[in-house]
């Protein structure tokens, strides 16, 4: 039986996932895990491109820094119009120097938001500066569709 989601259920084959809170229709949350790229440069690091063809919520960006880059670098991770230009709605210069867990929610930073919006043809950018060494890390992007 394929995948269906409805009434606040997902159903995958015979197992169902359900949101006991959910009003009827309500959308159940997604997570996209993307490994990250030991690159500088705007998107760089992270390039996730929007993959429902509508519009939908990041409700958190969680980064788990498993090997730490060089000692002065920051990341900045927000929406963006493309895959390679640099964004700080999201997440706004945090260290990459330290094995880390980061998110969104706890770790925004001056411009950092908990959760944005985006349209159907944005990204979700991780842009890392500084000298970046063997970094090694995984992005969790978790939204739901608007």
């Amino acid at each position: 039986m394929p995948n269906k989601a409805t009434n606040g259920q997902l159903l995958a084959g015979d197992i169902i996932v359900e949101d006991a809170n959910a009003t009827s229709g309500a959308p159940v949350v997604r997570t996209a895990r993307v490994t990250m790229t030991a690159a500088t440069g705007a998107g760089g690091a992270l390039a996730w491109q929007n993959p429902t063809g509508g519009r939908i919520i990041v409700t958190s960006l969680v980064i788990d820094i498993t090997t730490a880059s060089g000692s002065t670098t920051t990341i900045d991770a927000g929406v963006a119009a493309d895959g390679t230009t640099s964004a700080d709605t999201l997440i706004d210069r945090k260290t990459t120097a330290a094995a880390a867990v980061i998110s969104s929610i706890n770790d925004g930073g001056t411009n950092g938001k908990a959760a944005q919006a985006l349209t159907s043809s944005q990204f979700v950018t991780g842009s890392i500066t500084g000298t970046i060494g063997s970094f090694a890390g995984v992005a969790y992007i978790s939204y739901v569709p608007a």
